[in-house]
This record gives C-alpha cells, sequence and structure tokens, in this order.
C-alpha cells in the first residue's frame, strides 16, 4: 500500500512525519531478491542481514550485509516528497556522472520510482560507499590537505562545466520523463528496475524540482481576511515593500547587464548545491576522496553558478585581516575564536577555489569562463536575499553597480 507524505507543523517550520515504519522483513525481501539478480554469486539469500543505518530528513538507510561478498549495499528508503520524479532525477544523475566524468558517487544496483510496491515506499539499492564523512576528520587536518580537497573539488566543478547542456532542469533517462499523469508507461511504472538495463543509455534535462511573492504578500495584509498572528510582520510589510520592489527592480537591472544575450556563460552544467562536510566521503587515513554523495534535487543550472563555493567553507568575512590563533579546543562552542578561525579558513579556501577555476579556464583556453563569474555570483547571493534579507540584498546590489561601473570605464 502506497504511503502519502504527513507533515508535522509547529510555530518554527513543518518536518516530514513517515506514516508508517518500513517494514524490515519487507526490505530483506526485496533487497534479496534484487541482489541476487544483481550478482549471481549471491547464492544463500536467507544469510542476508538487514540493519538500520542511518536517517535524513527524507530517508532512511539500510545496510545489508552478504556473507562473503566484498561489498556491503545500502537500501534507502524514501518519503513521497516528489513521487517518481525525485527518485528517477538521482538514478540518472549517479549513472551520468559514472559514465562521463571521473567524480567518485555510488553505485546503483537497483530502484523503485514508484510506491505502488510491497514496502509501500520508493526505494534505492546503492553499494556501500566505504570510509568517512569529510566532517569527522575537518577539524583535524592541516591547511594544506584541506586546500588539496578544495583543488579536488574544483577540480569536479571544472569537470561538470566541460559537459554543457541547452537548458536548465533535472536529468532523467531518455523517455523517462515522459511519464503521462496516469502513469501508463510502463517503463515509468515497474516496481522493480535495474541498472544494468539503464547503462549507456543517455539523459534528458526534464522538469526542475524547486518564489516568494512580495506585491501578493501585501494583498494579503491588506484582505479583510488577514490572520492577526503576524500582524507586526504584516505591517512591516507593507511599509518597506516599495522599497523591496525597487531592489527587485535593481536586480533585474543587473541581470541584464550581467547576462546579455550575447553572454558566453549562456550554457548550462550540472551542479551539486549541497555539497557540505557529510556529503564529502573519504578514506579515513589517506583522506582521499571516496565518494561525493546525496545527489537528490541536483539541477542543470546556469554555467557561472557551477563555480559557486561548496558550503563547506561557504562562510563570511573574518573581521579583521589579523590571522586569529588555532583554537586549542574546537568543542568549545562558546569560544568565539573557533568562528574567527572558521572564517579565516573559509576565506584561504575560498580563494584556492577561484584561483584553481581561473587556472583551468586559462589552460583549457575555454570561452565560457567569463571573468565576471565572480559577479554574477554576488548578484544570485543578492536576489536569494530579496525578500528575507533586502537590506543586504541593496547593499550587495550597490557594490555591483559600483564594480561593473568601473569595470566598464
Amino acid at each position: 500500500m502506497a504511503s502519502s507524505l504527513k507533515w508535522h507543523t509547529t510555530f518554527a517550520g513543518s518536518s516530514p512525519v513517515w506514516p508508517s515504519e518500513p517494514a524490515i522483513s519487507t526490505i530483506f525481501s526485496i533487497a534479496s531478491e534484487a541482489l541476487a539478480a544483481h550478482d549471481a554469486r549471491v547464492e544463500d539469500r536467507s544469510s542476508l542481514a538487514v540493519n538500520f543505518f542511518a536517517q535524513g530528513a527524507f530517508n532512511k538507510h539500510y545496510e545489508i550485509v552478504v556473507p562473503n561478498h566484498k561489498d556491503k549495499f545500502l537500501f534507502r528508503v524514501t518519503l513521497p516528497v516528489d513521487p517518481f520524479f525525485k527518485t528517477e532525477s538521482e538514478v540518472a544523475t549517479l549513472a551520468f556522472l559514472r559514465q562521463k566524468t571521473s567524480i567518485p558517487v555510488p553505485e546503483v544496483v537497483a530502484w523503485s520510482s514508484t510506491s505502488d510496491n510491497a514496502l509501500g515506499y520508493e526505494w534505492v539499492l546503492l553499494k556501500k560507499i566505504e570510509g568517512v564523512p569529510l566532517e569527522q576528520r575537518w577539524r583535524s587536518i592541516s591547511m594544506d590537505t584541506k586546500l588539496q580537497i578544495c583543488e579536488r573539488l574544483a577540480a569536479y566543478a571544472t569537470e561538470l562545466r566541460s559537459l554543457p547542456f541547452d537548458q536548465i532542469g533535472s536529468l532523467y533517462f531518455e523517455g523517462i520523463n515522459a511519464r503521462t499523469e496516469s502513469g501508463s508507461s510502463t517503463d515509468n511504472s515497474q516496481p522493480i528496475k535495474f541498472m544494468s538495463s539503464y547503462i549507456g543509455k543517455g539523459v534528458d534535462v526534464g522538469q526542475m524540482m524547486q518564489t516568494a511573492w512580495i506585491t501578493s504578500g501585501v494583498e494579503i495584509a491588506q484582505s479583510e481576511d488577514a490572520s492577526d498572528i503576524d500582524s507586526d510582520c504584516d505591517e512591516d510589510l507593507v511599509e518597506e515593500a516599495p522599497d523591496m520592489l525597487n531592489v527587485c527592480e535593481t536586480a533585474q537591472g543587473m541581470i541584464v547587464r550581467l547576462f546579455p544575450s550575447a553572454d558566453p556563460d549562456t550554457g548550462h552544467t550540472l551542479y551539486h548545491h549541497d555539497l557540505n562536510l557529510n556529503n564529502i566521503i573519504v578514506d579515513p587515513a589517506s583522506l582521499r576522496i571516496n565518494a561525493v554523495i546525496d545527489w537528490e534535487m541536483v539541477c542543470v543550472l546556469p554555467q557561472w553558478a557551477s563555480f559557486y563555493y561548496p558550503k563547506m567553507f561557504l562562510d563570511v568575512d573574518p573581521v579583521t585581516e589579523e590571522e586569529p590563533p588555532i583554537p586549542a579546543d574546537y568543542n568549545d562552542e562558546s569560544d568565539y575564536t573557533i568562528i574567527r578561525r572558521d572564517r579565516w579558513d573559509a576565506r584561504i579556501l575560498r580563494r584556492a577555489f577561484d584561483r584553481y577555476i581561473e587556472a583551468m579556464c586559462k589552460h583549457q583556453n575555454s570561452s565560457t569562463c567569463s571573468p565576471d563569474f565572480e559577479k554574477k555570483r554576488t548578484l544570485e547571493d543578492a536576489i536569494e536575499d530579496l525578500t528575507d534579507n533586502w537590506r543586504g540584498a541593496r547593499a550587495k546590489l550597490r557594490d555591483l553597480q559600483s564594480d561593473t561601473e568601473i569595470g566598464s570605464t
């Protein structure tokens, strides 16, 4: 029986609730069938072990151990956040990366992109990546090692940029995104799919999985039916809306200036928007990157956006130009030295990331490596702040206008 998504809502926000706990016995049955079809060496299916491994916002992971088999596996059960499309897109993205790049990513064995199955949820069976999240080692490694990792990530970004697409959206296997509303496609609705049947298959760019409304917000706040719960916020919105809209108009003007129709950066590329310390799996001894994980809801975006900084060193600049000391104890959360050092380190890594990108652009003599990509990155920051921090957005846009005018003289 398929499970529908439920939410628990509080004043602080909403979080998904699992309608039912995935049955271990059903996971065992599905995994054993899928593994036996995948690998003839999996003979004694009764000896498979299934154990809960980890849980994220929308997924639960179970480790599958096969006796006398060199690989372990992960069985990921997922909530129906975006039924069919989220699973199909992630699987196609991982297959594309494995076929077209050197970026280490998990290997998919089998999957089901319908919850109309015995488990009641969509699922993906993958080979387990050995190693630890970089988060567990980050504080203890040297800056030289951090810079090496930073350059490796910049190399991955450059590699993705060399595989351009002609439109934005999410990746799907060829023909898969043509799924009808009734779900009548046999290929789209089958309960178990095996990656062995899709190796070498091309991908298409299809629908994207992801606006804030200032004008409509004012209309709601001024309506007779407006709630009294957020009356103070409503009054602020009505008062500040003209300035907010003015900032939006400024942003639109900057878009026209930085993205002319003949812009060489009008191509598009796949971009991992959540590249943080927990999504990079490294060898605990050598610190070699074993895998970049969590490619859920990753999309093809404009080329320049692919050079945005990874979240792992996306921090504000230091408050002073004097290098802060390395904290004696990173566990002391009340120590402001930690924040100062993190900001210092993050700036060093951001600069190294940019230097590597620029060097690769010159080496490749790429016409798509525009010197304006940092300005475009700043513009994206400002656009993201338009409703939550419109004053900050206005400041960024003013600085951007000034830099652009200076650069044009």
